[in-house]
């Protein structure tokens, strides 16, 4: 559609809405002069409906307004009236839709008939931390994948199959988006000539996502889509992620980059085997390079740097098991990426020192991940100055583990943990913040001032507000997610606070052992809308 069409069908529903509110204050003063002569002659008239309410059955306001709402509120929409219920449920249909258990699969497979035609994207994949588990792991494709003809985007990750997901998948041309999982069961076949181009069943296939699941031996499964991989010549892919295929050719890896790298926008690759130096040539040529994601792969600090030089635009950033991280090098490294807005650092050294240069030279980073952070990254990362970085919108820490011989004094254990508050306060753009501690068993001793306080008489107190400095969160009023996990238990007080100090909170995460039934039926009582996540 040219720019002057879309102008006509704007101006048109401009004159639209105008005409419709023309007529309606046309009709009001009709009926105001009728109304004035009935009272003469005492008779009574109907009034028209009040301008406000004319205004919710015009659709194109109604669909302006609706494009606005969360996806959350779309469903209660859709029993307002019969005309919301046909302009919402294009719109919730075409979201992320998201489908982990049985009952979801189950009453989506029934449910797609008469919706599947507004589906987009769909999202079978499981949670990695999901520790129950999930009681259906099969997907019969073949009853969905004909009712959705708009389908973009699809991830099948760690499901199981009757058949190899390309297989099934390749009736789907408009496919953008494919992530799937390679087990050692399903081989992609060829056909008759051996020569297929497999890949090319997806013109416009622009994101690929590959689990491998085979840990133990090399399989005809994993070398049938090495092979797929090489010989295709219709892989124009600005998105690239292979996880896990550590018997794959180096070879390969240097094909897949080079191949697609005038395309190439984010790259991520976990466990596999490749020359460093071979992929730094090769990655050079990437020059829109946004995101780069190296993980348990062969690494050089060095390497890295050069990357980073030559990716200035580089807006991402995630690592893993990069032990020998020297911090001359990351200063280097984080004044090359002015850039970036996204950080993951991993089992990399000294994270607390590192994330610190990153803080202080990326101003644009929205957010940081953190796994571990010990002792003494913790107060390398929290004491000091303020951050120079003050627009972080996303906070994760993991494994935060304090030991007690790691802190010369109590004073010095009691001034790093109010450092950590005072910093994270001072981030008043934060909309999601996530700690989740790892405490020895004397965990009371050493991250509270007053000791172990379950004999104490004042342990009715809320020790998350008094003693350990987390009511200074209270300044974060764009609060929407948050966890404070292993860290203390929430007592009632404790949750009633969070409840009214984030009005914009939407999830919360906790374990079990933290906060008990009567907690946890409080807050859902009080504040239904909030998403509780147990055991992280």
């Amino acid at each position: 559609m040219t720019d002057n069409s879309i102008g006509a069908l704007v101006q048109f529903h401009r004159q639209r809405i105008a005409s419709l509110l023309k007529r309606q204050e046309q009709q009001l003063r009709a009926q105001q002069s009728l109304s004035s002569l009935a009272s003469s002659v005492n008779t009574t008239i109907t009034s028209p409906l009040p301008a406000s309410e004319t205004f919710l059955t015009i659709p194109e306001l109604v669909l302006t307004v609706l494009k606005f709402l969360p996806t959350k509120n779309l469903p209660q929409v859709c029993l307002v009236c019969n005309l919301w219920s046909a302009l919402a449920q294009p719109i919730l249909w075409r979201q992320d839709i998201r489908l982990e258990s049985d009952f979801q699969i189950q009453a989506f497979a029934t449910s797609v008939i008469t919706h599947g035609a507004w589906v987009q994207s769909l999202d079978f994949s499981t949670r990695k931390d999901d520790e129950e588990g999930i009681s259906l792991t099969h997907i019969d494709l073949t009853n969905i994948i004909p009712y959705t003809p708009r389908l973009r985007s699809i991830d099948v990750r760690d499901r199981t199959m009757d058949e190899h997901p390309l297989i099934l998948l390749a009736p789907c041309s408009q496919l953008e988006s494919i992530a799937f999982s390679q087990c050692q069961a399903r081989i992609l076949e060829f056909g008759v000539d051996d020569n297929r181009d497999f890949f090319s069943a997806w013109p416009q296939l622009k994101h690929l996502r590959i689990s491998g699941t085979d840990k133990e031996c090399i399989s005809s499964a994993s070398a049938s889509l090495e092979k797929a991989l090489v010989s295709s010549k219709s892989l124009h892919l600005e998105t690239l992620e292979l996880d896990f295929f550590r018997f794959w050719c180096p070879s390969t890896i240097h094909h897949l980059v080079r191949t697609n790298a005038g395309h190439l926008r984010h790259l991520d690759i976990a466990t596999c085997k490749f020359s460093l130096l071979e992929f730094e040539k090769i990655l050079a040529r990437a020059t829109q390079l946004e995101s780069l994601g190296l993980h348990r792969c062969p690494y050089s600090v060095e390497c890295l740097l050069r990357i980073a030089e030559t990716h200035p635009q580089l807006k991402r950033l995630s690592l893993t098991d990069w032990f020998d991280f020297p911090i001359d090098v990351v200063t280097q490294v984080a004044r090359a990426c002015p850039l970036l807005e996204f950080l993951e650092l991993e089992e990399c050294g000294d994270m607390g020192i590192a994330a610190r240069q990153f803080l202080a030279h990326c101003p644009r980073l929205r957010t940081l991940s953190l796994f571990p952070l010990e002792g003494p990254n913790v107060m390398n990362l929290f004491l000091g100055e303020p951050w120079v970085c003050q627009g972080l919108e996303e906070f994760r820490v993991e494994a935060i583990e304090y030991q007690p011989d790691e802190f010369p004094s109590a004073e010095a254990r009691n001034r790093a943990i109010r450092a950590m508050w005072q910093q994270l306060a001072a981030q008043t753009r934060l909309q999601s913040l996530l700690l989740q501690f790892s405490l020895p068993k004397s965990g009371a001793k050493v991250l509270h001032p007053d000791g172990d306080f379950r004999n104490s008489p004042q342990s009715k107190k809320n020790r998350i507000l008094l003693d350990d400095g987390l009511h200074q969160l209270g300044a974060l009023k764009r609060l929407k997610h948050l966890g404070v996990i292993g860290y203390s238990t929430w007592d009632f007080a404790d949750v009633e606070w969070m409840a009214r100090s984030f009005p914009w909170l939407e999830l919360f995460w906790y374990h079990r052992d933290d906060m008990t039934v009567p907690q946890w039926s409080w807050l859902r009582t009080h504040r239904p809308e909030i998403e509780l996540i147990p055991n992280l």
